[in-house]
């Protein structure tokens, strides 16, 4: 991964002013990112290679968990499921107006249940079959001083029971070390792997992803976690933005809501409480 000077002075040389949150959203990075789709790359990059003060991400903190914890309550009122890509996004969207530096994750995500429980693995695979329409297997946030934020991942469309020992959002600031060993397994669908078999005549290995993927798994590592006896496995795999500021997205709706009306109720919402 690059390094902030190196990021820094990149930007420079094409013209981008690198000063605030959300400036992958600027013409001059755009222009960029239209020539070389991976450099919003960079972005997420810079995100991570910055240095924040003390005040800085105390403030974060109570501003992104201020944040989750609303549109988490909204996201349980409007009863969708499986909205990973669109509240993450939502949630990026948030957080950069209250001057938050972000970025969304998206890749694969394992969850692990207690010993005992007799409930094997659950998957979520970031490489799919190409009858498979999703954009991806999960998607989370990553926003210091928080490493993973990610509010959907007990709203998804579980069996009754894998829902007893999944609620709430995850909110990670350390990930375990090490992390797990990433395996095939983990990244690719059941008939992604039918089919290499069917034309290689051998099971995939990660040798066999292609080297831009290798090299992004090098930069962003997996994160993992336990959670009330359930360990949650986090592969990042590419980063993602809404192509649209909040002012102008039209989804995700909430209860029948689009973003900004979402974010104006956010910012009428009473105190909180001492």
């Amino acid at each position: 991964m690059p390094t902030r000077e190196e990021l820094e002075a990149r930007f420079r040389r094409l013209g981008i002013d690198f000063r605030n949150p959300g400036f992958c959203d600027t013409p001059e990075f755009q222009a960029v990112e239209r020539r070389e789709p991976a450099f919003l790359n960079s972005y997420a990059m810079y995100v991570r290679r910055l240095a924040f003060p003390a005040e800085y991400l105390e403030r974060a903190q109570a501003v992104i968990r201020t944040t989750a914890d609303f549109l988490f309550t909204e996201l349980v009122a409007d009863g969708r499921q499986g909205a990973c890509v669109d509240i993450s996004g939502l949630v990026l969207r948030f957080l950069e107006h209250q001057g938050i530096w972000c970025h969304v994750t998206c890749g694969g995500l394992k969850i692990q249940f207690p010993e005992g429980s007799g409930i094997r693995p659950k998957w979520f695979f970031p490489l799919m079959h190409r009858d498979n329409n999703a954009f991806t297997g999960h998607a989370w946030v990553y926003a210091p001083p928080y490493n993973l934020i990610d509010i959907s991942v007990s709203l998804q469309p579980y069996p009754a029971e894998h829902r007893q020992y999944i609620g709430g959002c995850n909110f990670i600031e350390r990930c375990d070390e090490p992390p797990d060993v990433t395996t095939i397994r983990d990244l690719m669908e059941p008939e992604v792997v039918e089919d290499f078999i069917r034309d290689r005549r051998r099971l995939p290995t990660m040798n066999d992803l292609p080297p831009h993927l290798l090299e992004f798994m090098g930069d962003f590592t997996p994160c993992g976690v336990v959670k009330d006896g359930v360990r949650f496995n986090y592969i990042p795999v590419k980063v993602s933005a809404p192509d649209l500021p909040l002012d102008r997205m039209l989804h995700p709706t909430l209860s029948g809501r689009r973003p900004m009306e979402v974010y104006e109720a956010f910012q009428r919402r009473p105190p909180a409480a001492d």
